[in-house]
């Protein structure tokens, strides 16, 4: 058989076709064939970023390509400087930029509490490339770090010399719409079914798009049989998600679903003191302590209380006390704000749909009751009662189920005038 070396010349030749001139002379022009042996072609560049752009961008090409000339598959290898004993030279910036990932993203910068140290554990053994749960569903409402574990897991997994490929479901749907007229469908599945690990943020996304769920489902048989690791979030479970194909929920819930909580206080006051060292705030803890002391809905709520603090103090050429975070949150020593009475509006709900209140906050999935609950979800959202809380009082439900309530009537008062009409009714009678 001729030398890895003339092998990949052949690869070349055939590449030089195919690839743009830029790409080319950007990616390939400088590559070399090392050495073919027991199954496994490697491939000598010139730079650590060089390898990572190959694995992201051109690994199904080359592997296509390669299959043709050796007729038959081969493991493909990069090594860097054509010298497999020199270490690799890492710029993770750059290499953060190729697979999409943000750097600050990271487990190191992950604060772990009760709230999530579940998903946590998940995800490091999914970056270290256990397969122990595939798919890994993480279900979390928006702001609770489901994004962060992603960004840490793609990071991870480099380190691990694996190649992850992390994307937005809109983005995937995107691609994927531009691929029906570019004819290029089969390209996009073997794009992402290649990557060691495949990461997509908000699954949910796709609902009510087929086209683009036919995709995704033979990605995830393709990565899957691959054995290939596949994490993905939503802010629901795979049964309240509506307008997805039945076959997908049921790939969706194989593996293991864990979810993200709202943080308790312990966990709220880790954040922030994480969140000032790397502001280079200075914040004393009893500061801390009190930011951290009122329940918040999300991460971004609470980071945006310790924002609004700062921003206060540095108005007026101040240093942050108590006193001056009490002003800046318009708190009163002695005084609470009004809240509505959420027993009142899961009674006048349950008037107005002439169904039990103790039905409400049960466990009944009557069609009838269960609207009614998430209305009660709803106008609890808009009078501010919290996610955590809504969920405790309508029957220790999860924040992710409370939320996908809201989503729902939100969605239904668009068209249905009568539901709109009894929740306007039911927010008439709060008083603020």
């Amino acid at each position: 058989m001729n030398s890895a070396e003339n092998i990949w010349k052949s690869v070349l030749g055939q590449l030089q076709i195919t690839v743009a001139k830029s790409c080319y002379t950007t990616w390939f022009a400088d590559t070399k064939g090392i050495s073919y042996d027991n199954g496994v072609f490697v491939i000598g560049v010139k730079d650590d970023f060089t390898a990572a752009s190959l694995r992201q961008q051109y690994i199904g090409l080359i592997e296509r390509t390669l299959f043709k000339i050796l007729e038959g598959r081969a493991e493909i290898q990069f090594t860097v400087d054509w010298d497999p004993s020199k270490p690799a030279k890492k710029n993770e910036t750059e290499i953060c930029a190729l697979y999409n990932l943000n750097p600050d993203l990271s487990f190191e910068n992950f604060v772990v509490g009760p709230c999530n140290a579940l998903a946590h554990a998940a995800a490091v053994q999914a970056a270290n490339g256990s397969k122990k749960y595939n798919p890994l569903f993480i279900c979390a409402t928006p702001g609770l770090g489901k994004t962060h574990l992603l960004q840490a897991i793609g990071q991870r997994s480099v380190e691990n010399n694996m190649r992850p490929i992390y994307t937005s479901c809109s983005a995937l749907v995107t691609e994927c719409i531009e691929s029906f007229s570019s004819h290029t469908t089969v390209q996009v599945e073997e794009k992402y079914a290649s990557a060691d690990v495949l990461m997509v943020d908000d699954i949910h996304n796709l609902a009510g798009k087929s086209a683009c769920q036919d995709i995704f489902f033979n990605i995830f048989n393709s990565a899957r049989d691959a054995g290939h690791q596949i994490v993905v979030t939503s802010d629901r479970t795979p049964d309240q998600m509506e307008k997805i194909d039945s076959r997908l929920k049921s790939r969706l819930e194989w593996g293991l679903m864990t979810d993200m909580q709202i943080p308790e206080y312990e966990t709220r006051k880790a954040i922030l003191k994480a969140y000032s060292i790397k502001r280079e705030l200075d914040v004393p803890d009893d500061v801390i302590d009190y930011i951290a002391e009122e329940e918040c809905e999300n991460i971004r709520q609470l980071e945006g209380r310790m924002n609004k603090v700062q921003a206060y103090a540095a108005l007026l050429n101040s240093p942050i006390t108590q006193e001056l975070a009490r002003q800046a949150l318009n708190k009163i020593a002695g005084k609470s704000p009004r809240v509505a009475n959420a027993v009142s509006i899961i009674n006048d709900v349950a008037r107005e749909m002439n169904v039990s209140p103790d039905d409400i906050i049960g466990s009944s999935k009557e069609q009838k009751v269960a609207l009614a609950r998430q209305i009660s979800m709803y106008v609890l959202k808009q009078a501010g009662v919290s996610l955590t809380s809504s969920g405790r009082i309508l029957g220790n439900r999860t924040p992710s189920t409370v939320s996908h309530g809201i989503d729902k009537i939100g969605n239904i008062i668009a068209s249905n005038q009568e539901i709109r009409s009894i929740v306007d009714k039911v927010l008439a009678n709060i008083v603020r």
